[in-house]
């Protein structure tokens, strides 16, 4: 399964919110002066319309710096993360491959 990146743009906080309730995480690209900002602009959009209690999680990849995510954490434990974001597509760069994240991003 491929999640969908969103690029911070307030047009597209209630479909980032649609996307966290259809895949139970999507990624933000962005600065944390960007993507933190949009991120929870999404966490209260998909509350206050799904019901759904997620939280913001980042992971720092090499060619890419940071990946911010909103990820419900109910569909998504911390336990199984690396193997959550292993399945994100990062600038059409499919992670399903084997081996560590920190290698594949």
């Amino acid at each position: 399964m491929s999640y969908k990146i969103f690029h911070p743009n307030e047009d597209y906080v209630e479909q980032a919110a649609e996307a966290v309730l259809e895949d139970g995480v999507i990624g933000v690209e962005g600065t944390k002066s960007t993507a933190e900002p949009f991120a929870y602009a999404i966490i209260e959009c998909a509350k206050n319309q799904y019901g759904i209690d997620s939280n913001i999680d980042y992971m720092n990849c090499e060619k890419h710096g940071y990946l911010y995510f909103v990820v419900d954490f109910d569909r998504h434990p911390m336990r199984n993360r690396e193997h959550t974001y292993k399945s994100i597509d990062l600038n059409g760069v499919e992670m399903n491959a084997a081996g560590q994240i920190s290698n594949l991003c």
